[in-house]
């Protein structure tokens, strides 16, 4: 048994953002975090459900693009287009977006100090959240499983899977085979 666990988390692709990270509930799929010390207000990396996608950033973060839409798919800011994906616009920080970079902005709401996009794309799975943070709380989900979400069972913050421990730092639990 020991050895198909230490199998599972040798598949894991946990970001490394996330080390410091500690688990406070996890049911297989989706996991909530506490983050300490906070590192932002608000973050939402990539939130996907099908073929459609977004993320929010307050204040402001690299991952996330600041976009202006005037009517749905057409963009104003940074540069007037019109059914454009990032990569096309030029946008800051290109290399930090991911997949997300040649995805069809659809809507963004900019004030230079927040933003908040919503991306069109052939899907790739069902339903998917890379990275949310409020504050001092953080969470994932992937359906299907991704092996970029750490799959656990805990509950306020003793986990029973992969291995029984107690308020774990996912650097702890699932970076230590890369």
């Amino acid at each position: 048994r020991a050895h198909s666990n230490a199998f599972s988390r040798a598949k894991m692709v946990v970001a490394e953002y996330k080390a410091e990270w500690i688990v406070c509930t996890s049911c297989c799929c989706v996991n909530e975090y506490l983050i300490w010390p906070p590192n932002t207000c608000c973050l939402a990396e990539l939130q996907v459900c099908l073929c459609v996608g977004g993320d929010v950033a307050f204040p402001a973060h690299e991952t996330v693009p600041v976009l202006c839409t005037l009517l749905p798919c057409c963009v104003v800011y940074p540069k007037f287009d019109c059914c454009a994906t990032p990569r096309h616009l030029k946008v800051d920080n290109l290399d930090s977006l991911g997949k997300k970079a040649d995805f069809l902005v659809c809507v963004g709401t900019c004030c230079f100090c927040c933003a908040t996009n919503r991306y069109c794309f052939a899907p790739y799975t069902c339903c998917a959240d890379d990275s949310s943070q409020m504050l001092c709380i953080g969470s994932d989900c992937a359906f299907p499983l991704s092996n970029s979400v750490p799959k656990a069972l805990a509950l306020c913050g003793l986990m029973c899977y992969p291995r029984v421990n107690c308020c774990i730092r996912t650097a702890n639990e699932f970076m230590h085979a890369r």
